[in-house]
This record gives C-alpha cells, structure tokens and sequence, in this order.
C-alpha cells in the first residue's frame, strides 16, 4: 500500500468502571482486568484509579 511514512499503529479498547469503596480495589481490578476484561496471553492492558466525588 506505500505507506512508507507509518512506523506504529495501535488498536485499542477503552473501559470505564465504577466500584463501591474497597480497601483491595487495585487487586480487585487487576483480577477483573486478567479474568474478564482483557486477555492477557496477547493483551496488555493498563489501568487508572480515580475517586469519583
């Protein structure tokens, strides 16, 4: 296709999800992220907490 000039192309999903109060959130998100959300065979994923106010 000639497209000479592309070095990287990346595809991605973007997830939003909110969660009650917990003190083991961040293990929490990371079980969902390998069991559900993503596949981690041949995904990598990334995630942010953030408090809702």
């Amino acid at each position: 296709l000639e497209y000479k000039n592309v070095n990287e192309v990346r595809v991605g999903k973007y997830m939003e999800v909110m969660l009650e109060d917990s003190e083991n959130i961040e293990e929490q998100v990371d079980k969902m992220c390998d069991q559900l959300l993503a596949n981690p065979v041949i995904e990598d994923y990334t995630y942010s907490i953030e408090e809702v106010v």
